[in-house]
């Protein structure tokens, strides 16, 4: 997010975080390191459900995975 939206820029990874968290309303109070497997990834969904509709709206959800993975493949090499 730091690094590809606008809103988002010159925040470090925690501060954009944090930002998502309130803009989206989302889980704001408990830490990850607290939450079940399931809290965690029920989470993680509502926050990139929150993404695509507000910064992404006109890309189909195919476009949306193809670029998550991408990430993660870049991350990764």
């Amino acid at each position: 997010m730091a690094q590809n939206i606008d809103d988002f820029n010159g925040k470090n990874a925690h501060d954009a975080l944090k930002k998502l968290q309130t803009d989206s309303g989302v889980e704001c109070d408990i830490a990850f390191d607290r939450m079940d497997q399931g809290r965690f990834f029920q989470l993680m969904s509502e926050l990139c459900t929150y993404i695509a509709k507000t910064y992404w709206p006109h890309c189909t959800e195919e476009q949306i995975e193809e670029m998550a993975l991408a990430m993660i493949q870049e991350r990764a090499a």
